[in-house]
């Protein structure tokens, strides 16, 4: 894993692909647009979406554009698959999850709102068929939660979903925190398998902070949104610390004020290293830490699959801008709040 000879092909596509995404210049004329059309009609000059979206019709609707953006994450993903090897593959394989899990929570919505309509993939089937191991027409067909479970009998999900149904208290809380766990412990578990040395190194570092600020503001938001008793946060959190050491976190979710959490959070790796982090700024320093961590240790380590995950990454977070665009565009929001409501994401 690593080298220059195994990954040559790929990191000159993901250069390519790369080179394609919005740059922020771009973000701030898009916080400029007036209507739907307009982003529209900029997104099919451009090369990375010009095929996805030159099917639209005149009378397009806000759905088929969203539909379509998120399409273009797999298409991206498809792109890549394509150039990988066997064990860059590896990695992609789990990575895919993210998306099987996604869909999942989506069939949890519909499952537990019994006023919804059966779930469909909506243009997605093929890529999910391709690449998911689960049975797709039994999870079309689950109208119930206990119906959906079932569905899933036989697949690493089971085992996990399972022992919910008989808590009849049960929420989608509930459902969604326990498939997350899961997906993040198999990530976690599964770096050293994929790679070893430097690259391992850039993965875990990567991912590390993911899961690390993923913790941090899971225990800001049960604070000061929920008032949780500890035992209920320590339920929510991911057993994968990196940077944040279990004392640390002991000492913030049991803290017994604000003005206790706000002062242990500043003592944290994150802190100083970021020094704008602070119960103000923790939800907005969420994207801005990961995206700067993956950009590091994938410049570091170009001949690895941190780069694979960084490229997929920024374009996950691109068509969340875009989508929240639509939306702002949608409520006629001002350019100025419409940037901003952008860079949140």
């Amino acid at each position: 894993m690593g080298s220059l000879l195994t990954y040559s092909g790929i990191v000159t596509k993901l250069r390519a692909m790369q080179s394609q995404l919005i740059t922020d210049d771009e973000y701030q004329k898009i916080s400029e647009f007036q209507s739907m059309s307009d982003l529209v009609g900029f997104l099919q000059r451009r090369p990375a979406y010009r095929p996805i979206l030159a099917s639209l019709e005149t009378d397009y609707r806000r759905k088929d554009v969203e539909q379509l953006l998120t399409y273009s994450i797999y298409a991206g993903f498809e792109r890549i698959y394509k150039f990988a090897n066997r064990e860059q593959r590896a990695f992609m394989d789990i990575y895919f999850k993210r998306y099987e899990v996604s869909m999942l929570k989506r069939c949890f919505r519909l499952a537990l709102d019994h006023r919804a309509h059966v779930f469909e993939l909506e243009g997605f089937e093929k890529f999910f068929r391709r690449h998911s191991r689960l049975n797709i027409d039994r999870l079309q067909n689950a109208y119930s939660m206990p119906e959906l479970v079932e569905a899933l009998k036989g697949s690493e999900y089971y085992s996990v979903l399972k022992p919910l149904l008989e808590n009849p208290k049960a929420t989608l809380f509930d459902y969604e925190t326990a498939i997350d766990h899961y997906y993040f412990a198999l990530i976690w578990k599964a770096c050293p398998k994929l790679c070893s040395g430097g690259d391992l190194t850039a993965l875990s570092n990567a991912y590390g902070a993911k899961f690390d600020m993923i913790n941090l503001n899971w225990i800001y938001r049960a604070r000061r949104y929920y008032s949780m008793k500890p035992a209920d946060v320590y339920e929510m959190l991911i057993p994968a610390g990196h940077k944040l050491s279990r004392r640390e976190v002991r000492k913030m979710v049991e803290a017994s004020s604000s003005e206790e959490f706000s002062q242990i959070l500043g003592q944290t790796y994150y802190a100083r290293k970021f020094p704008d982090l602070s119960t103000k700024t923790i939800e907005a320093m969420y994207i801005r830490i990961l995206k700067t961590t993956l950009r590091r240790e994938a410049q570091k380590h170009p001949n690895s699959v941190t780069a694979i995950y960084s490229y997929l990454y920024q374009k996950e977070h691109e068509v969340d801008r875009l989508i929240t665009a639509l939306e702002c565009i949608r409520y006629g929001l001002e350019p100025a709040v419409t940037y901003q409501y952008i860079l949140k994401q």
